[in-house]
């Protein structure tokens, strides 16, 4: 049984457009564990401590400043989704063998 048992919707960022704004590649579900949780994290950027509004985790890469979506979405702009998250930092730690790894995500 696998401990990712929760479906989540990753939009990735791309480029900006001609507005200047942010835009995202097709929406993708992925396996994931997803906490309602708050913790203090420091933000890679400014240094500063932040509080996150949910801590997901999973096996895949995913890039800060994408969208998760709790459950499955078809959206195309993740920001026209209700209750869509910005992923604020992610990091990487194998596992004790070495052999997998596991990402944090503090949205």
């Amino acid at each position: 049984m696998s401990k990712y048992n929760q479906t989540v919707t990753y939009w990735a960022p791309s480029t900006l457009n001609i507005y200047g704004e942010q835009s995202f590649g097709t929406p993708s579900t992925i396996s994931a564990r997803w906490e309602e949780k708050t913790e203090i994290f420091i933000d890679k950027a400014t240094g500063k401590e932040k509080r996150s509004e949910a801590i997901v985790y999973l096996k895949n890469d995913l890039l800060e400043n994408g969208f998760l979506f709790l459950g499955t979405s078809v959206q195309a702009d993740p920001k026209n989704e209700t209750d869509t998250y910005l992923i604020r930092r992610v990091d990487k730690s194998p596992s004790l063998k070495g052999n997998r790894y596991t990402r944090k995500i503090w949205l």
